[in-house]
């Protein structure tokens, strides 16, 4: 007498087991795809960042009237970003941007790529506001009385 249906039965199992054990092989893999993604994008916003910090502190230490014009591209990797200031702690954070409609009317800063310091605590916006983002990538930076005006 032969056991056909106990063969049957260890196929299964011995396939099902494949199958978990290719899935769990297939999560690390994506979670590995998207670290890497993750830290190409903290490189890349972190070198925007250095940039920027650089324009300032060359406004910063030159002449009064001195002006530069920063270009930077419009998306990190397909994500929408801005950069936020804080004059107080010296402080430049590049953080993703959430647009909340497409008109763009509604922005809403989160997630932090990547942020760096520069050297003098006199940045403003153009209203002389201390604490601010910049939405625009293309922007000048000058300095005037001393203070360094950061947009337009």
């Amino acid at each position: 007498m032969k056991l056909i249906g106990q063969s049957a039965l260890e196929t299964i199992i011995y396939s099902g087991l494949l199958l978990v054990f290719f899935a769990i092989i297939i999560m690390i893999y994506a979670k590995s795809i998207d670290e890497s993604n993750n830290f190409d994008n903290f490189l890349k916003a972190k070198a925007i960042c250095n940039q920027v910090a650089q324009a300032v502190n060359y406004v910063a230490t030159s002449y009064d009237n001195v002006s530069k014009v920063v270009e930077l591209p419009d998306q990190i990797n397909g994500i929408n970003y801005s950069l936020n200031f804080y004059s107080g702690i010296n402080l430049l954070q590049i953080s993703e941007l959430f647009m909340a409609n497409d008109a763009g009317s509604q922005r809403n800063p989160s997630r932090v790529f990547a942020s760096c310091h520069y050297a003098t605590r006199n940045v403003y916006s153009l209203n002389y506001l201390k604490n601010f983002s910049v939405f625009s990538k293309v922007f000048r930076i000058r300095k005037v009385d001393n203070s360094v005006i950061v947009g337009g």
